[in-house]
């Protein structure tokens, strides 16, 4: 039987952890809903980004560039350290919270 101590801290700790979850997917609906689905949008912005041709002046930014270094670096970093800490099924999560991210970007 586990002391009164540890059942308070173990209840005060889910409740720490499910609540501020449970805000951000509240968040992310709202968003969703909010911008009639913009994820659906997704792959269309994704070809004009990658696929824009034009001129563009000196120091200006390529949106493949920009596409490069927002995608690139920061799914580097957020994978590796989901499959480090959560294992290799939690690159399925990455990929679930990346799509309903886009609505709040």
């Amino acid at each position: 039987m586990e002391s009164f101590p540890a059942v308070i801290i173990g209840q005060l700790n889910s409740f720490t952890l499910a609540f501020p979850v449970f805000i951000i997917i509240l968040t992310y609906l709202y968003f969703t809903l909010k911008t009639n689905f913009i994820q659906k949008k997704l792959f269309k912005g994704l070809k004009l980004a990658l696929t824009r041709q034009g001129q563009y002046d000196q120091g200006e930014l390529l949106p493949f560039y920009v596409f490069c270094t927002e995608f690139g670096v920061g799914n580097a970093i957020g994978v590796t350290t989901a499959i480090a800490i959560g294992g290799v099924g939690s690159a399925f999560w990455v990929l679930v919270v990346s799509l309903a991210v886009v609505a709040v970007k």
